[in-house]
């Protein structure tokens, strides 16, 4: 059963849009169309048909649904978003997260609110729900439910409960039972969501980006989780991933997840870790993961980065194109769309197929599809023009969200009406029919008649499954086997041997998972388990066997990894690397000295694996203890490796963790080797790095000497700069300024003058501005940038222009912003005499705006090639369109550059709705400086800053007195100004092309 609760409306968030502002308002129309108009703006795909299966009143606000045994269709309908009712806000931060002055107690207890699950049922048979019942109401920001155990599991968060109904009555037969406690609820865009059943019995659910979850002493932010229902264990899965919304697994059992990142699906497996928004919601909870996985690779079209609610199509009904396809909605784009999956070594990538709906009609917003025990697919229409609530704290600028719409949409084969392929009623049929179900073509039969098959637990059938999971002519009905086996208790030692040979490389994946989920292999399978590291072709096995060496004790994960490590050719793959990484990682400290052992031998240093994944991160690792076993360890690593290139590259890995890290003490033994090396004729600028945080004297005049030479490869010259800045010495400056006055490129300049930020000395402005006019333009604004960040070269730079030695159009008005938050009176006066009192322009100066360059675009066509030029020159410095442009500000490739007003608005008005992610901040340190940026990266020990200019600080946290949010954007407003008429049609040409394949 596909109980997909693609809940919380997760994906109709501010972190995809340009700046989730919506629509001007008089653009809009206030009232959902009907339902017939709006089936009559929907365009479906060739050899499909659309009909509508239930609207309002029947069904509001839908956003999960699931079919029970009997074919009835349960919906959750989320009436309450976005505020969860009976409890007060007492803060809301800059990314709308909300703190409540109280954890809600569970139903019946806590506030009640307007949600409801309700049951609809086609009594005659025309594909048209004729009747509803409420099975469930007054929930309070529900987001997911899955049917199953005689009742009803909820996400409600912070609970996940369970509802019984064990007579089957629709009624439930008393109060929920609490399973979870601790899922996060600080927004409603974000709960637990998609409650969906795995293969393997377990019940799966996502959680989305801005809440954190504490469940069990496991505190997540997004990721996969699941919760085994018999022995009540609960585990993160996989954690990050975005604002994931939507779960499925296809035919192998591979589990994929949507959501708003800038590909429609990510693949996740077991332990892994995915991308996040670091700079919003902090890093992963694994400080030594140092790497994680992206969604998967796309191809070709996506449409919009809003995909959560797919489906992996196994109905067995449509066209044969449609099999096994991805077909996920694309919410902003009022559109669904399907992708075809196709290995890439151990995982996949996702390519454009072909759209399978699209409506002109903005408040078509499908947000969740399932297949039905006919075959036919089902989406949930939420019916909303306004796609995400905007900030609470400013509740003036919303459009209301409509509660009392919302549609169910029925996808069937051109010309038909299918009914059920099999007998409903599954409860009520023996368990031998129901293992006849398992190989149906329509998936919905396999996947319930396993789930009640689970519930049972029947002996009298494992005999049959373990038989069908034996065979070898049928992959489908040998997973099948294997899992209902497993989930009917039948699974143990001796088959599962028995399948470690078996001929389908899924069957034994899901063999080595099932082992590895115990956490501890028995003797003889993990036998099997070594000799499988060696020799098996599969990727999928190999993936799989890694995540479950992560599991496994110590003694019994080393010897596998080992043997993995050796296998060069999957030091290409997109996932093994670092799969291997991660379980190797579970043991470095725990099995520190197992750990060290593997690396003895110098020709395992030659491994692709270990030379190029491992060894690096083992020294951060190590480094990042910050513990004297440690730094033994570092020290142990650095003496193993068998030549010079791969010990410089440890004591790289070694500087780039104390970069993020702090080190209260050099270690003794590591500093007396540095020491040597220093004594030697050339040292490798990563010695040279480490060398000097390590405050050794000998570092400094040959890192000042190294940085001169331009025979030394550019980014070593740019990381010992680096490095200069973070440990300051007071004689670098005249060296620093020396360097800046030489014919070096810019990119050594840049970091030259990032490197002067930390010291005081006045006569850096004086030398700067000397040399104003010597500079090249690429080079200026990073100067002038450098000046505003200290209060005496602020007014040096005040000075100059006031002189005429400088024009005032050579600062920008975002540096002069910077400059008023020294406030220092004397030199706000002289600001203001300057360049006048800084004020944005007015809302009306800007809807003028607005409407002037809508004017504009209307009198001609563009032309997207001359406008491809025009965005990397004025736009590309901060944002990418199709994979091109630097990522300051949000990749537009993904957001809703279709719809005109919004583009413009966004453009014209920037600092109107700031996505939180992308809000800058200004940081006050110790020393007098004021640095302004976006929150780029976030550690215990550092926060990094990342200007307009593409330019990185790096702030120690305890030299920075306050950070806080700025009110503007960093983007700056009249961008358009000095485009002539036809350079804005081409620019807007292009930013609203398609780029299709």
């Amino acid at each position: 059963m596909h109980d997909a609760s693609k809940a919380a409306f997760v994906a109709l968030t501010l972190a995809v849009s340009l700046h989730s502002a919506g629509w001007p308002r008089q653009a809009l129309a206030q009232t959902a169309p009907s339902p017939e108009n709006a089936l009559k703006s929907i365009r479906v795909t060739e050899g499909v048909e659309l009909q509508l299966f239930a609207a309002e009143p029947m069904v509001e606000q839908p956003v999960s649904m699931s079919f029970d045994d009997r074919g009835r269709l349960w919906v959750l309908q989320y009436r309450q978003y976005p505020i969860p009712n009976g409890l007060k806000p007492t803060a809301v931060d800059e990314y709308l997260r909300t703190r409540y002055d109280r954890v809600p107690e569970p139903p019946p207890h806590g506030p009640k609110g307007n949600d409801r699950i309700a049951i609809l049922e086609d009594v005659d048979g025309d594909g048209r729900a004729d009747r509803s019942k409420t099975f469930l109401e007054g929930l309070n920001l529900a987001s997911g439910f899955a049917l199953g155990y005689d009742g009803v599991f909820v996400a409600q968060p912070p609970y996940l409960l369970f509802y019984p109904d064990r007579n089957h009555d629709d009624i439930p037969d008393g109060d929920p039972e609490v399973l979870l406690k601790g899922f996060g609820m600080e927004d409603a865009h974000a709960f637990a969501n998609s409650l969906t059943w795995g293969p393997d019995g377990w019940l799966y659910g996502a959680q989305g980006s801005t809440v954190t979850a504490i469940i069990r002493g496991i505190e997540f932010q997004q990721g996969i989780w699941r919760y085994h229902v018999a022995t009540k264990r609960f585990e993160l899965f996989a954690e990050g991933g975005g604002n994931t919304w939507g779960i499925d697994f296809d035919r192998e059992g591979q589990l994929f997840a949507g959501g708003n990142t800038t590909e429609p699906l990510c693949h996740h497996v077991q332990g892994a870790y995915y991308i996040k928004g670091f700079g919003k919601h902090g890093p992963l909870h694994n400080p030594f993961a140092l790497g994680y996985f992206r969604p998967v690779k796309h191809n070709g079209f996506l449409g919009s980065a809003l995909t959560g609610g797919c489906v992996i199509y196994q109905g067995g009904l449509f066209p044969e194109r449609l099999d096994n396809r991805c077909i996920y909605p694309n919410l902003r784009a009022n559109a669904m769309r399907v992708a075809r999956l196709d290995r890439d070594g151990s995982t996949f990538t996702t390519n454009f197929q072909e759209d399978f709906a699209l409506s002109s009609d903005v408040w078509f917003r499908p947000v969740d599809c399932l297949v039905g025990p006919d075959g036919a697919l089902y989406a949930a229409d939420w019916c909303d023009v306004n796609i995400s609530h905007t900030s609470p704290k400013d509740r003036s600028q919303w459009y209301p969200p409509s509660r009392s719409d919302g549609r169910i949409w029925r996808f069937t084969p051109t010309g038909t009406n299918p009914r059920p392929q099999a007998p409903l009623g599954l409860e009520k049929l023996p368990s031998a029919e129901l293992v006849k179900l398992l190989t149906h073509a329509n998936a919905w039969y396999s996947r319930e008649a396993r789930r009640i098959l689970g519930e049972r637990r029947d002996a009298s059938t494992l005999e049959t499954l373990k038989a069908m999971a034996l065979a070898a002519s049928d992959e489908k009905a040998s997973l099948e086997g294997l899992w209902a086996t497993y989930v009917s208790g039948g699974f143990d030692e001796l088959l599962a041997v028995r399948l470690l040979e078996h001929p389908s490389p899924a069957v034994r994946m899901w063999t080595v998972r099932l082992i590895g989920d115990e956490c501890e292999a028995p003797a003889a399978l993990h036998a099997i388990f070594l000799k499988l590291a060696g020799e098996e072709a599969n990727p999928n096995v190999r993936s799989q066997l890694a995540c479950t060496a992560k599991r496994l004790p110590g003694e019994q994960a080393l010897p596998i990894i080992e043997r993995m490590l050796q296998r060069d050719a999957d030091a290409a793959d997109p996932h093994l690397p670092l799969l291997l990484w991660w379980a190797v990682e579970d043991k470095a400290v725990s099995d520190r000295s197992q750990v060290l052992a593997m690396l003895q031998a110098p020709a395992a240093w030659q491994r692709p694996l270990i030379r190029d994944t491992i060894v690096e991160r083992l020294a951060r690792r190590y480094a990042g203890e910050a513990s004297a076993e440690g730094w033994a360890a570092c020290t142990e690593l650095v003496k193993l490796a068998p030549e010079s290139g791969l010990r410089n590259r440890l004591i790289g890995a070694i500087d780039a963790q104390l970069a993020v890290s702090r080190m209260k003490t050099p270690p003794a033994e590591l500093s007396q080797i540095l020491d040597a090396m220093l004594s030697e004729p050339h040292v490798a600028p990563a010695v040279l790095r480490l060398a000097l945080r390590f405050e050794l004297p000998a570092a400094l005049p040959k890192a000042l000497d190294a940085v001169a030479n331009a025979d030394i490869a550019e980014a070593d010259r740019i990381g010992l700069l680096e490095t200069l800045g973070a440990a300051p010495h007071p004689e670098c400056v005249a060296r620093l300024l020396a360097l800046l006055a030489k014919d070096v490129s810019p990119a050594v300049q840049t970091a030259a003058l990032a490197a002067l930020q930390p010291y005081e000395d006045g006569t850096i402005g004086d030398t700067l501005l000397q040399r104003y006019s010597q500079w090249p333009p690429q080079l200026k604004p990073r100067v002038s940038g450098l000046l505003v960040s200290r209060a005496n070269w602020s007014q040096t730079l005040v000075d100059s222009v006031r002189e005429g030695k400088l024009a005032a159009a050579e600062v920008g008005l975002d540096q002069v912003r910077q400059m008023l938050l020294h406030n220092r009176p004397e030199l706000t006066a002289q600001i203001e005499k300057l360049w006048g009192k800084l004020q944005p322009s007015t809302s009306r100066e800007k809807q003028g705006r607005i409407k002037a360059v809508g004017q504009i675009l209307a009198k001609g066509q563009g032309d997207a090639a001359r406008g491809k030029a025009l965005m990397m020159k004025h736009c590309g410095v901060c944002h990418q369109l199709f994979g091109e442009g630097n990522k300051i500000g949000p990749d537009l490739t993904g957001v809703d550059r279709k719809n005109l007003s919004v583009l413009l608005s966004n453009v014209v008005d920037p600092t109107s709705v700031i996505r939180p992610e992308f809000v800058a901040y200004t940081a006050q340190t110790d020393d007098g400086r004021v640095i302004n940026g976006l929150l780029a990266d976030s550690t215990p020990e550092t926060v990094t800053l990342l200007d307009s200019r593409n330019t990185r600080t790096t702030l120690p946290r305890d030299k920075i007195e306050a950070l806080q949010p700025m009110t503007i954007s960093l983007m700056p407003e009249r961008i358009l100004d000095p485009l002539t008429d036809q350079e804005l049609r081409d620019l807007f040409a292009y930013l609203r092309s398609d780029q299709r394949p």
